[in-house]
């Protein structure tokens, strides 16, 4: 599906409607817009339900289970970039709370917020299961490894793609990453 699109706009294409109807999904593996998990907790979207990533989750995971019912849904936690935060409300925000002047006091709390959205989905839809690729990015970050991000500072580059995949294959098998195989030089032990 497309690229850079909210759950909402998914939901309003006719792509992913048609694609959910046609139904017998056993797993949904669901992203939002990166972009919009971190502004959140502010209670920048609490005026506007039809813009609410929280909303359109919730909206999202109801249309999955109406086609779909035995269907389990995963959520991909978003990952907090060094671009993240230069959104007017979101920078507005960081400043007002001293943090926009240093990028890594920045990212860690971006990670927070996005902590707290994803906390508040699990209370709203239970059901969803959170592949936690907000945590791996800080983790892998705190190990040493910083190099995660294409040129724009904000999508991931094969490092961080890798460390999504891994992080995204465990959570659905429940199972720890077992002879996993090399991509671009990278393993999943690193």
């Amino acid at each position: 599906l497309k690229s850079g699109s909210s759950n909402k706009m998914h939901q309003e294409s006719y792509l992913a409607p048609w694609l959910i109807k046609r139904g017998d999904y056993d797993i949904a593996l669901l992203q939002n817009s990166s972009g919009l998990e971190p502004l959140w907790p502010t209670g920048y979207y609490s005026t506007d339900p039809d813009i609410d990533p929280m909303s359109q989750n919730t909206r999202m995971a109801k249309l999955i289970h109406q086609y779909n019912p035995k269907c389990q849904i995963y959520q991909e936690q978003t990952w907090a970039s060094p671009r993240n935060g230069d959104d007017y409300v979101e920078s507005k925000w960081l400043v007002e709370r001293g943090y926009a002047d240093n990028s890594n006091n920045r990212m860690k709390v971006l990670d927070e917020l996005i902590e707290i959205y994803y906390v508040e989905l699990l209370k709203r839809e239970p059901s969803i299961i959170v592949s936690r690729v907000g945590r791996a990015f800080p983790n892998s970050r705190n190990a040493g490894m910083s190099d995660l991000f294409h040129t724009d500072h904000h999508h991931p580059n094969n490092n961080g793609g890798y460390l999504k995949a891994c992080t995204n294959c465990v959570t659905i098998t429940g199972k720890p990453l077992q002879n996993a195989p090399t991509f671009d030089g990278i393993s999943a032990e690193n």
